[in-house]
């Protein structure tokens, strides 16, 4: 019959083989200043790159849906993919 090692014994061991990692130092906070108002042709400015940005991406998800209609098997449902 086995005897089933005492638990507090097995912790105690555990606690000398594996210490726990000490914790990394923590950091300091930097203060930054809070950013100044922006005028309105800079928040016009912003947003016009921010849409020129968004309508070339559309572009590219459009070529690379295209791409992949043209040359990837999509699954189960798509036209040409392999009965088998």
């Amino acid at each position: 019959m086995k005897r089933k090692p005492d638990p507090k014994l097995v912790a105690e061991l555990m606690r000398e083989l594996m210490p726990e990692p000490e914790p990394p130092p923590k950091r300091e906070a930097e203060v930054v200043p809070f950013p100044p108002r922006l005028s309105e042709q800079d928040l016009i400015r912003r947003q016009q790159v921010i849409d020129q940005v968004w309508r070339e991406n559309l572009v590219r998800w459009r070529e690379l849906e295209d791409e992949a209609a043209r040359c990837c098997h999509r699954g189960p449902g798509d036209p040409d993919w392999p009965a088998a």
